[in-house]
């Protein structure tokens, strides 16, 4: 994350705040779920940026549940879908143009 000093919280709906991250402890695992996470990052002297995760179907889930019970289980426990494994946040000072670092969708 860039700058050091900023701060992201994560959230996704029905569910609230699921954590915060920051430029020093910029790690958080989270479960598995069909809703999007929403990551909203800021920093002093730099604008604010929000960014969405976008939950998807694992297509192992899909095959390997459709053989049992096809995949009624794994979408109701949310073992089906995932996030990416990692994002990279670069905020912007005003008036500077956007970096382009971002491996997520910008809100």
């Amino acid at each position: 994350m860039e700058p050091q000093q900023t701060v992201c919280t994560l959230s996704r709906d029905g569910e609230g705040e699921l954590g915060v991250v920051t430029g020093k402890e910029n790690s958080i695992t989270v479960g598995k779920d069909k809703d999007d996470i929403i990551v909203a990052c800021k920093a002093p002297g730099y604008e604010d940026k929000t960014i969405r995760l976008v939950s998807s179907a694992s297509t192992a889930g899909v095959a390997g549940g459709a053989f049992i019970d096809l995949g009624i289980t794994d979408m109701i426990t949310g073992a089906m879908w995932q996030y990416q494994n990692e994002i990279r946040v670069a905020l912007n000072k005003p008036g500077q143009a956007p970096a382009n670092t971002d491996f997520a969708k910008p809100l």
